[in-house]
């Protein structure tokens, strides 16, 4: 499909197929400002999603936190700071972040690394002992501020909104209270290196940004399915899960030299010990009958990057269930972040949010899984399932498998009734389970059940020779 290029859509005017290459173009044209502005990097998602595409205003509300924020946060991070070989940076309960840090902690741990863990938003039950990262609230930012975004609207030759230029100026302030306060850790500490699983979230970004400037080795751990807004690649090296990774990120841009495809940690544990009782639990948590299951996780958290695929997968799977609900069960999985609105009034699915059943149960008892671009495309492989890519040729270019030959295609409703259909027979035959060559999974999980360890000694490795 041809998308006309970004350089030619105004910034009001834009079409959601389009958006990936409408943030290469952003980066491009942006990448002075960020050079002369270090401290905006935590907010490029921010600037790109939200000001430049979503042309988000500030408003009564905005301004009255603004100016109350320093009257209400003063605290600064809470508990020992003490010297430390490694900081480990752990940001949001999403369980794909904190789940590919913490293993790696306990491996360096084990080979006698001292580590500080420092949690942003994070509870201690899940985190344990790690420090609880806060910072004072701040209304007014530096002059550099103003002087960054009339070099944005300049590059970008933009017209913002009346209210957004508020709004940056907000999240300025809130940004460089942060940096500063992360940067104050970073010089107490003083590690020799820094590890985080995300620097497209605003304090990965600033640990990268403050690590580079104090000439401390840093590491980003992937986290989820590869995808441009995961560049530029602000830490020194990104650990990926495998292979397949690495060839993705180079094709976005990424010097190879800069990729460790040692494996995901938090897959780790899927796939490795046999579940013959998850399709019973399974069942019986989603309270469905005893027939086969396939199971579809959806991406319709993020319709301004997907799309309308969503909508259309969502399409599919209601004609696949009054066609094949007999034979079937057709189970939707919702994203964490989803409201499940897609799949209203459409009868024959069974809708289901994450918390409902982890997600190995959720693998390891279904006979088939499908997606648009969820990470359950590769963590199906570890269960020997048929896996199934959703992809038509007019949808965003979301993801690989398979044109890798990691996933069925299905390009339409047509498509999902005949390879479920081929199924069915026997209640899915041995074979069949294998929708995939067993060779994939060591390109797509290197170091399979030992990622953990594997990084932990790479990790320590650097040290030793920093």
């Amino acid at each position: 499909m041809n998308v006309p290029s970004s350089d030619c859509l105004p910034a009001r005017v834009r079409r959601p197929d389009s958006l990936d290459e409408e943030y290469r173009t952003f980066v491009r044209r942006t990448k002075g400002v960020f050079s002369a502005f270090p401290r905006l990097e935590p907010m490029r998602q921010f600037l790109f999603k939200d000001l430049f595409v979503g042309g988000l205003e500030a408003t009564a509300t905005d301004h009255a936190k603004r100016w109350l924020r320093p009257l209400i946060r003063r605290r600064h991070t809470r508990g020992l700071v003490e010297r430390a070989d490694v900081l480990l940076w752990l940001e949001s309960e999403r369980e794909v972040i904190y789940a590919s840090l913490l293993p790696v902690k306990n491996e360096l741990e084990r080979l006698g690394c001292d580590i500080a863990a420092v949690a942003y938003g994070v509870r201690s039950e899940i985190v344990g002992n790690a420090l609880q990262f806060a910072f004072p609230g701040r209304a007014i930012p530096l002059g550099w501020a103003k002087r960054a975004w009339d070099g944005l609207c300049d590059v970008l030759a933009w017209k913002p909104r009346r209210g957004s230029k508020g709004l940056f100026l907000r999240e300025c302030a809130v940004t460089e209270a942060m940096t500063d306060e992360l940067a104050r850790l970073l010089d107490a500490i003083r590690p020799a290196a820094t590890v985080s699983a995300a620097t497209n979230l605003p304090g990965g970004a600033a640990l990268a940004v403050l690590s580079r400037e104090r000439g401390m080795d840093s590491f980003v751990l992937q986290h989820g399915i590869t995808q441009v807004f995961y560049t530029p690649l602000l830490a020194g090296s990104m650990v990926t899960w495998g292979q397949i990774s690495v060839e993705d990120m180079a094709a976005l841009g990424v010097a190879r030299d800069r990729l460790l495809p040692l494996g995901s940690p938090r897959h780790d544990g899927m796939g490795v010990v046999a579940n013959d009782g998850a399709r019973s639990r399974l069942r019986l948590a989603l309270r469905v009958p005893d027939r086969p299951t396939f199971v579809f996780f959806s991406n319709g958290n993020d319709l301004v990057r997907n799309g309308d695929a969503p909508r259309i997968c969502a399409e599919w799977l209601a004609d696949a269930g009054e066609r094949l609900g007999n034979q079937w069960n057709l189970v939707v999985r919702l994203h964490p972040k989803e409201d499940g609105s897609l799949y209203s009034g459409r009868f024959g699915l069974h809708v289901s949010r994450s918390a409902t059943v982890d997600l190995e149960t959720v693998l390891a008892g279904c006979d088939a899984a499908g997606s648009l671009c969820s990470t359950a495309l590769f963590e199906a492989l570890l269960f020997d399932k048929p896996v199934m890519h959703f992809d038509r040729d007019d949808f965003p270019l979301l993801a690989q498998n398979w044109r890798r030959g990691l996933a069925i295609r299905i390009s339409s409703g047509g498509d999902l009734q005949a390879s479920l259909n081929a199924l069915v027979p026997d209640r899915i035959p041995a074979e069949a389970r294998a929708g995939t060559p067993f060779g994939h999974r060591s390109e797509v999980f290197a170091n399979h059940g030992a990622a953990a360890r594997t990084i932990a000694e790479h990790l320590k490795g650097c040290l030793s020779h920093g």
